[in-house]
């Protein structure tokens, strides 16, 4: 399989599918290497997708309540990758979403009513 530019391939660790190329946009390919500035930029991916991109540029996990109401929050903007304090401020001013330390690198995210 030849993979050229403008295109990609999603490739999973230990699924044995056949991986189809895909066209991608050069909006949305810089999109997706903008951690390579140290950057991560997201354009209505839900929440539980976010913080799952997040806790692979920190050695912070997050935990999303039980709610599919807050796992489902699309999340539109730009984030540092390792400003969790600024994420975290987004999330509270824009979601009202506040956060609970669980440990020194587990943070609970909740709803506030």
């Amino acid at each position: 399989m030849a993979v050229y530019k403008g295109e990609k391939v999603d490739l999973i660790k230990n699924v044995k599918t056949n991986p189809q190329v895909i066209q991608i946009e050069p909006i949305e390919l810089s999109s997706q290497l903008s951690w390579k500035k140290g950057n991560l930029i997201f354009r209505g991916e839900s929440l539980a997708d976010v913080m799952d991109e997040i806790t692979r540029y920190t050695n912070i996990d997050f935990e999303l309540e039980n709610d599919d109401n807050i796992k489902q929050v699309k999340v539109v903007g730009l984030f540092k990758t390792g400003d969790v304090s600024g994420l975290l401020a987004a999330l509270k001013k824009n979601f009202n979403i506040e956060h609970q330390k669980i440990s020194n690198n587990k943070i609970r995210l909740f709803y506030v009513n």
